[in-house]
């Protein structure tokens, strides 16, 4: 070759592999599972200890890569074009051009990038040490960059964004669950464990409508009446109205007075109550019980009356599910009859129908109704009867059954999306 030696040749190829190195050292640390590598680094693995340290110092090895990438790319483009000029004096500049840049966009990016991504944790132990060396002898170059860069990375003080939000956690639950990695069972108890902080009391609570409660003044007839229908370990009492409540009773002990003595007296049986705001977090609340060691609180509304009452195994059912024993009936919520046609509890939450039928309409507002009960009734702006139909949206609405005031269970039928809107 003429005026042009074996060693420019060999000298181009070193500079086109230290450009792939650099290209997957770039795309290998943003892609790597930092999560993997810890748990390697703490099973003992050098390797991925190295690798952990310089992720670490990201910025560094951000600009540690970039300048020796591009200290190689116009090394490559230089040389090129020398050894262009030798053959093609006239276009060197541009025939160089060409050849550089494709040489490099596919040995020196595309190829190595690809094959990063889906190797980075092994490029990561395999390249932390070299890199670490390259970090130290670019220092003085990294650290001015860096300073130049700090004026426009600066962010007011509570403006960092979390690494990972919420939204987007249960996003890679949904992926993992996809992979066969967790089971559905579980991705729901994690899920659970989520969004077991942003539930309310409010949101889990027995409603006054729903409550069985004692009257102080009831016959200790009365009182073992219903505490042998309704089946409940305990029970709050109150006096003349059920907001007055003074004191709840343990069903062990009314009976074991009864043992004693048939004509027992309900106030000498009671505990006091426990007193809680709609709006407190249930995971508070958690530990208000475990502090105070009860098991029921009663839940005031805004005004000081009672919004209904709350126990801990409410509480424990955010986390793992319905809790039934040999006596609770266990009622179905949501039913799908036919594809697109339903059948529903009353009591069901909005939001749940709605993510059962992946169909939120933008007429329903799911934080102005607490269930389906409540949604229909302020669309027809009465009690309804057995049999009544109603519509909205493309939902078609057929009231099946009613239990005094309120809807015990629905037909609900989604009807097609009309044509224009689909076009």
């Amino acid at each position: 070759m003429d005026g042009i030696d074996s060693t420019t040749y060999l000298l181009l190829l070193v500079l086109l592999i230290l450009s792939a190195f650099f290209s997957a050292s770039e795309t290998a640390f943003s892609a790597a599972n930092m999560i993997r590598l810890r748990t390697m680094s703490e099973d003992g693995n050098k390797r991925a200890a190295q690798a952990v340290k310089v992720a670490e110092q990201y910025d560094k090895l951000i600009a540690t890569i970039l300048i020796g990438n591009n200290l190689v790319n116009i090394a490559i483009s230089s040389l090129v074009t020398v050894a262009v000029s030798f053959y093609f004096r006239n276009y060197a500049v541009a025939i160089s051009t060409g050849i550089s840049t494709l040489a490099v966009l596919t040995f020196g990016e595309i190829l190595p990038k690809s094959f990063a991504k889906t190797n980075a944790e092994q490029l990561c132990m395999t390249f932390a040490g070299p890199l670490r060396v390259l970090m130290v002898a670019f220092t003085p170059l990294s650290w001015l960059f860096l300073r130049l860069m700090k004026p426009f990375r600066k962010k007011e003080e509570g403006d960092e964004q979390p690494t990972i939000t919420e939204q987007e956690l249960m996003y890679m639950l949904d992926t993992i669950e996809e992979e066969g990695v967790l089971e559905e069972q579980e991705k729901e108890l994690v899920q659970s464990a989520l969004e077991f902080n942003d539930t309310t009391v409010e949101d889990i609570l027995t409603p006054r409508v729903n409550m069985v409660a004692l009257d102080v003044e009831s016959t200790p007839e009365e009182v073992m009446k219903v505490i042998t229908e309704e089946g409940f370990s305990r029970i709050p009492v109150y006096s003349e109205t059920v907001d007055h409540i003074i004191g709840v009773v343990h069903t062990r002990d009314i009976l074991q007075a009864a043992l004693m003595n048939k004509n027992f007296d309900l106030k000498k049986l009671m505990s006091e109550p426990m007193y809680v705001h709609r709006s407190m977090k249930i995971a508070r609340l958690l530990s208000e019980f475990q502090r105070e060691k009860v098991h029921i609180a009663v839940v005031m509304d805004d005004y000081g009356g009672t919004l209904g009452i709350v126990t801990m195994e409410d509480v424990l059912e955010e986390l793992v599910g319905e809790i039934y024993d040999e006596r609770d009936e266990v009622v179905t919520e949501f039913t799908e009859v036919t594809p697109d046609t339903y059948e529903i509890s009353g009591d069901m939450p909005v939001d749940d129908f709605l993510d059962e039928i992946h169909y939120h309409p933008s007429d329903i507002e799911e934080d102005d109704y607490d269930t389906m009960n409540g949604l229909a009734l302020s669309v027809l702006e009465h009690i309804p009867t057995e049999g009544e139909t109603f519509d909205l949206g493309r939902l078609s609405f057929t009231v099946l059954e009613m239990e005094e005031q309120k809807i015990k269970k629905m037909r609900v039928c989604l009807r097609p999306e009309p044509e224009e809107k689909k076009a």
